[in-house]
């Protein structure tokens, strides 16, 4: 009799043992993803970024009505972000690659409003401007201006230091120059961020 009593104590020692091990490892994990989540505020991020871009632009002179017309193009950037409270801010610099002999190139600020929840998909969306400069290398031709719009996209976390994002623009724009005006322009990337 003695014998049973102690192993049904033994058991309720070994369960009561084994609960605790399984809520203090329950409580580890969900301290290291609050953890996870809550080291992003503060951290810095340089990230890379590649495109496609289309551009919608009016052609405008005195002698013929104004034509429309839209050119497809891809882009790289280069960005640094801050994570604060709420999301990221950041300065991005840019380079579009054409087909002919304009050198185009934009630098912008952007804010990611980050919908941080529980895994490692982060959805957000935001808001972006930027100075665009585009020039012929060959002639005189130079269009000025600034763009903005919204922007949305998903990132994933890799590590806690590296992620992925994709995501996509719409930006209006007052580009302007030699009688074309860039009316406005959609963006779709991919990109990579290291977190420090």
């Amino acid at each position: 009799m003695q014998d049973s009593l102690s192993s049904r104590i033994i058991q309720k020692i070994k369960g009561w043992n084994m609960k605790k091990s399984l809520g203090a490892v329950g409580l580890l994990l969900a301290l290291s993803v609050t953890g996870a989540m809550a080291a992003k505020v503060g951290d810095n991020t340089i990230g890379v970024e590649f495109g496609s871009m289309k551009i919608n632009s009016t052609y405008n002179t005195s002698l013929i009505n104004s034509s429309n017309f839209s050119e497809d193009k891809t882009y790289e950037s280069i960005k640094f972000l801050k994570y604060i409270e709420n999301g990221r801010v950041g300065i991005i610099f840019g380079h579009e690659n054409t087909k002919n002999d304009i050198n185009a190139n934009y630098m912008g600020i952007n804010y990611d409003y980050m919908f941080y929840n529980n895994s490692k998909f982060l959805p957000f969306i935001g808001g972006t401007a930027n100075y665009t400069r585009r020039k012929d290398k060959n002639s005189s031709f130079t269009e000025t201006g600034v763009s903005y719009g919204a922007e949305a996209g998903l990132l994933y976390m890799v590590t806690s230091e590296v992620d992925v994002e994709i995501g996509a623009r719409y930006l209006m724009s007052n580009v302007s120059g030699n009688n074309v005006d860039i009316d406005d322009l959609t963006q779709i990337y991919f990109g990579i961020n290291y977190n420090f």
